[in-house]
């Protein structure tokens, strides 16, 4: 995903012609099949959208799209934003930031939840329902600051990188009455972790030892398989048509498998 969004940050990309695609056509089922893929200017600024299409019986899909947009804002400061878009959904968004003191990137896959109704079966005015799903985000952060001296005599580099991740399973099972759900639900974080790490180094070039020894200081945290039993109660906000959880209750918890390193230290249970 990171490579995608560098290289749709390159000159090469950013240069593209509009509307330049690739086309690849087939069948399905004995249905017209065809795939698409364009590069397309989103702004005079030089902004570019690639997007992956899917015409399958007689109707258009976009599978995947990806916008990258630079700004430069009155200080002069560079800033090219990048989205990837996957059905429809904003599944990252990031940019990168251009300015005296350096480069940075930050970028984030947004806390999301996604459900499979698996059962329902309904029992008089009250609807008895099992879902199944997963929740996942992720976060990415890198900066890069070089400082040089003029006459040259020394250059310095400081370079710090965090990332974060978690992805869990979950299942639940619920009675619903009108506009409010409860039951009993299980969940298996299959991983959560992050971590941060720093690199400075300097460089003397009219020195007789012209590097330093760089400095390195890494830490981190990654819990697997951390699970748990609870019960919740659901109302449903007729305004932004959304079930909001009012009460999560655990009844066990399981910690997982923890492995911790730097400053970074595991809970105990």
């Amino acid at each position: 995903m990171v490579l995608i969004i560098a290289l749709l940050s390159s000159p090469l990309f950013i240069s593209a012609q509009a509307d330049v695609g690739l086309q690849e056509t087939g069948k399905l089922l004995g249905k017209e099949l065809k795939v698409e893929q364009k590069f397309e200017r989103t702004s005079t600024s030089g902004g570019l959208q690639s997007s992956t299409d899917v015409w399958l019986f007689g109707k258009e899909r976009t599978l995947m799209k990806v916008q990258s947009e630079p700004q430069t804002s009155e200080s002069g400061e560079i800033r090219i934003q990048n989205d990837l878009y996957v059905a429809g959904m904003r599944l990252w968004s990031g940019g990168g930031t251009i300015q005296n003191q350096g480069y940075s990137y930050e970028g984030l896959i947004a806390p999301t939840q996604l459900a499979w109704p698996l059962v329902t079966y309904p029992l008089g005015p009250i609807l008895l329902q099992i879902d199944a799903g997963v929740n996942y985000q992720a976060s990415l952060k890198a900066r890069a600051t070089p400082t040089i001296t003029f006459p040259i005599q020394s250059v310095s580099l400081k370079t710090s990188l965090e990332a974060k991740a978690a992805g869990a399973g979950y299942l639940e099972g619920y009675a619903k009455f009108l506009v409010v759900r409860g039951g009993v639900g299980g969940s298996i974080d299959v991983i959560e972790g992050h971590t941060v790490a720093s690199v400075e180094a300097e460089i003397s070039p009219t020195e007789q030892n012209p590097v330093t020894e760089p400095k390195i200081e890494v830490s981190g945290k990654l819990t697997v398989l951390k699970g748990r039993i609870y019960g919740f109660v659901d109302t449903y906000r007729i305004l932004v048509g959304k079930w909001k959880r009012v009460l999560n209750k655990n009844f066990f918890v399981y910690p997982g498998k923890c492995w911790a390193f730097g400053e970074e230290k595991c809970e105990t249970p």
